[in-house]
């Protein structure tokens, strides 16, 4: 939608703002599914390299980005990038189209004197009513998750840096333009880069 406004000669700033936030509220689900289905498609004992692969994958994106981009951006300016850019969501697409994940087996851990109403559930569950059925899933993942107190501790963790990346990610590239060039931030995050792929490389050996 962005790059036929662009073409179209109607893209305002105010465009751009709700497509960022239609790819947040999407990406808050598209990562944690994306970080599930790794674990899906990996066996157990290779999977601290996956994920360490993963991050490579990610961190050589931070790192060689901002020096394409700049190349790009004079030769075909930002009308060319937006399409490249739509390209690698259609290959990514075709690609997890192409994957089959394996079909996870659920095993009841319900006692017997509550089994009717689970199956009732069960029941509504295939009518179309999901909600209950969603909710004592999160309900369930919760008590999980507080029972363990190292994994507690690593959900707020990650929750607290997640917020805060969110906000450095919006006002980092204006705090480093600033006072210095566009060559100075791609700079920058290319250093940033490069950290993140030292530790992806040391992970993905460390296993």
């Amino acid at each position: 939608a962005i790059t036929v406004l662009l073409f179209l000669g109607h893209l305002e700033i105010w465009h751009i703002y709700v497509a960022v936030t239609i790819n947040s509220c999407f990406s808050a689900f598209q990562w944690p599914a994306y970080m599930a289905a790794i674990a899906q498609l990996v066996p157990p004992q290779h999977l601290g390299r996956a994920n360490g692969l993963v991050q490579i994958a990610r961190a050589n994106a931070k790192i060689l980005g901002p020096t394409i981009a700049g190349f790009l951006v004079a030769i075909v300016q930002i009308h060319g990038i937006l399409l490249i850019d739509f390209c690698t969501f259609i290959f990514a697409l075709t690609t997890l189209l192409c994957v089959r994940f394996p079909q996870l087996k659920t095993a009841a851990v319900v006692p017997e004197e509550t089994a009717p109403e689970t199956v009732q559930k069960q029941d509504k569950a295939k009518e179309g009513i999901q909600f209950d059925r969603l909710w004592q899933e999160v309900s369930e993942g919760w008590k999980y998750i507080k029972g363990r107190p190292g994994l507690m501790g690593l959900t707020v963790f990650f929750a607290v840096t997640s917020f805060t990346e969110g906000m450095l990610q919006v006002l980092f590239w204006p705090l480093v333009l600033n006072s210095a060039s566009s060559r100075a931030l791609g700079i920058v995050l290319s250093i940033a880069g490069c950290g993140m792929l030292l530790g992806s490389v040391a992970i993905s050996a460390w296993g």
